[in-house]
């Protein structure tokens, strides 16, 4: 397990140094000391629409079915897409105070392996750390304008 745990953090090492932000080593400890495991049997649900993020979600192993609601009948709930291992979810749902648009579902025949920081920790942390503040605000709008690109590409086809 720790083998994985380690080869988890390389990969997610761009959430807190990348060429453009240095999160700084006080930023790096407080993060990791405050990350726990949860895991998700295959198809569990993990975010509801319309629910609100407790925590933030980076995928260890497995991966996390991404699916949206067109509001249409029985069968109203399509898969759009998938978050692999090593990706992250509920950074910009957390940071702007938004309800899921989205239902978030453990994939289907692997148990899925996440580490999780609370919200309140993480909002804790954004308060602490300002640069990282603006810097993880932006990234968190980038992606939030990314999901919704995603989105609407995904009710095009549907059409």
């Amino acid at each position: 397990m720790n083998a994985l745990f380690g080869n988890f953090i390389s990969n997610f090492f761009y959430l807190f140094n990348d060429a453009d932000f240095e999160g700084g080593q006080e930023f790096t400890v407080d993060f990791l000391s405050n990350i726990y495991s949860r895991l998700y049997l295959p198809e569990n649900e993990i975010i509801r629409y319309g629910d609100s993020f407790s925590e933030l979600v980076m995928i260890q192993d497995g991966v996390v079915s991404v699916s949206i609601s067109t509001g249409q009948g029985q069968y109203s709930q399509f898969e759009f897409f998938i978050l692999p291992t090593y990706s992250y979810f509920g950074d910009y749902q957390i940071l702007y105070n938004l309800k899921s648009q989205l239902s978030f579902t453990a994939g289907e025949g692997k148990l899925l392996i996440t580490l999780c920081l609370k919200k309140e920790k993480l909002l804790e942390m954004m308060e602490d750390y300002p640069e990282a503040r603006k810097y993880y605000m932006e990234r968190a709008w980038q992606r939030r304008i990314e999901f919704r690109r995603r989105q609407k590409k995904f009710f095009y086809r549907l059409v």
